[in-house]
């Protein structure tokens, strides 16, 4: 009003006026967004360096724990090896086998795919687990490694289960069966629960994207795929990392940080 009022020569006046305001309403939003960016900054720093922490320990607990299986099914099959026809895996497992506090059971699987001893006992003998990915995994002659299954439906146990093995070799280096030790998935997930982290979550996943445990747990997650293309591509690509990253199931924003075991296949996260 007052420019028309006043003609051109009062819009020209007022013009250096107008943009004084406006610099200093400009400088006033800088100074307040610029500490804001920063804390956001800082708060991402810190949430990286938190789950890294977190993921390092877990990882180192894993990897314990996986190597404890594993070096219970190398123990069972020396001493199968040493006595083949009077190996006796219920008495072998009560005076030798230990695994943590984790309930497990271990069984010796024929080289037909047939369960011939369980420490779950006559329930689980004689059942057929030829097409179980855990049996034919140790067929290849070509390599002699520890199997770790996704989780499964036990036959005997109904349960979700995971699965790890070992080939059974006889005197002569033939394939003589497979060893087993079944943890439930359950037992994990309750591990990744022992340290309260807000609304986050520790979980434990295959490089093959499919998650054995989580915690907290969730209905349905276990046995599920990461369902996030990017997280997937980063834990099957870098030993260890951090990203930002948008659930395409909730499209919650998160910093997730991950590390993978260094002798087995498996991903802490």
């Amino acid at each position: 009003w007052l420019a028309s009022r006043a003609g051109d020569g009062g819009a020209v006046v007022l013009l250096p006026e107008i943009i004084a305001i406006c610099t200093c309403i400009g400088l006033i939003w800088v100074s307040l967004l610029l500490p804001l960016v920063q804390e956001r900054r800082d708060a991402e720093h810190a949430a990286i360096e938190t789950t890294g922490n977190l993921a390092r320990a877990f990882e180192e607990n894993t990897d314990r724990i996986v190597s404890g299986i594993d070096q219970i099914l190398l123990s069972a099959r020396a001493a199968y090896l040493e006595n083949e026809k009077g190996f006796d895996i219920s008495k072998w497992v009560s005076t030798r086998a230990k695994a943590d506090k984790f309930d497990f059971f271990i069984g010796r699987i024929d080289e037909h795919g047939i369960s011939r001893e369980s420490t779950l006992g006559p329930k689980a003998m004689g059942i057929n687990l030829a097409d179980r990915e855990h049996f034919r995994a140790q067929l290849d002659p070509t390599h002699d490694d520890l199997f770790i299954s996704k989780p499964v439906v036990g036959r005997a146990t109904r349960g979700n289960a995971i699965q790890f093995t070992r080939k059974l070799l006889r005197a002569d280096g033939r394939f003589a069966g497979v060893v087993q030790v079944s943890l439930d998935a359950s037992e994990l997930s309750r591990f990744y629960q022992t340290i309260e982290i807000g609304n986050g979550y520790v979980m434990l996943a295959g490089t093959d994207g499919i998650i054995r445990a989580r915690g907290p747990l969730s209905e349905g997650v276990i046995g599920r795929g990461i369902d996030d293309p990017s997280l997937l591509r980063a834990i099957q690509s870098e030993p260890n990392g951090s990203l930002s990253t948008v659930s395409p199931s909730n499209g919650i924003t998160r910093i997730v940080s991950f590390r993978r075991l260094r002798d087995y296949p498996l991903v802490v996260l």
